[in-house]
């Protein structure tokens, strides 16, 4: 019985049974490799909330995997961030600018953005990134990122 047809049919039991389907799927190689690389590079913490459990964080890819082939495994590439930041900078809601600074989208002022969330990521505009004396990601990735993905 398909789902919805329980309330349709008062008596009859939902199924709930989920299926598995076996296919075939392309596999980035060399991802676990960047991966590694990114974590020890910013020693395995989010480069802007300090976050340092290996399971929370995500090795970002700063010009993504799919725009410059060429960058796709390169270290500097890559930003180590918590999900929600790496999702955040994936989708160009924030971006970091020529200064090291974070920069919030505008649409996260948007009403349709939760008070909480909005707090999570407005109050990071205009603060630097966490980083150490001798690691910083690529600046041309960078610049490239704020001009190609960021919702200004």
């Amino acid at each position: 019985m398909a789902l919805g047809e329980a309330e349709a049919n008062p008596g009859t039991e939902a199924d709930y049974t989920g299926q598995e389907v076996t296919g075939f799927q392309k596999h980035r190689v060399g991802q676990s490799l960047f991966r590694k690389a990114v974590m020890i590079r910013y020693d395995t913490r989010c480069v802007i909330t300090g976050l340092c459990h290996e399971d929370l964080l995500i090795a970002s890819h700063i010009v993504p995997w799919q725009a410059r082939p060429e960058s796709r495994l390169d270290p500097a590439n890559g930003l180590c961030f918590n999900a929600l930041h790496d999702r955040a900078f994936d989708k160009g809601l924030i971006a970091i600018d020529g200064q090291d600074r974070i920069r919030i989208s505008p649409e996260l002022s948007d009403k349709n953005v939760g008070a909480q969330l909005k707090g999570h990521l407005t109050e990071l505009d205009g603060q630097m990134l966490i980083l150490s004396e001798r690691t910083f990601p690529n600046r041309d990735y960078l610049a490239w990122h704020f001009q190609e993905c960021f919702r200004s």
